[in-house]
């Protein structure tokens, strides 16, 4: 079951800049699912340059962000929905 969630008052970005979505394989059925939807709410504020990249595990995503280009917004999503 999906949850919806009211995102009609979150801001605009007025001037986004390239952002970069970070998750893992584990689960990754459910990480897409929260990645597909992260995605959504971000083409809804303004951001065009999404970048996904699927990482082995968790302990990769801090690694993979600290080796990002300075030009990305980073956001990391989680190894699993069972947070």
């Amino acid at each position: 079951m999906k949850a919806k969630v009211d995102i009609s008052n979150l801001p605009k970005v007025s001037n986004p800049g390239r952002i970069c979505i970070l998750k893992s394989k584990w689960h990754l059925q459910h990480v897409q699912n929260m990645a597909d939807a992260c995605r959504a709410v971000l083409e809804d504020a303004g951001y065009t340059k999404i970048d996904e990249y699927t990482l082995p595990g968790c302990l990769e995503i801090p690694l993979a962000a600290r080796d990002l280009p300075v030009s990305y917004t980073h956001l990391t999503l989680p190894t699993t929905p069972y947070v």
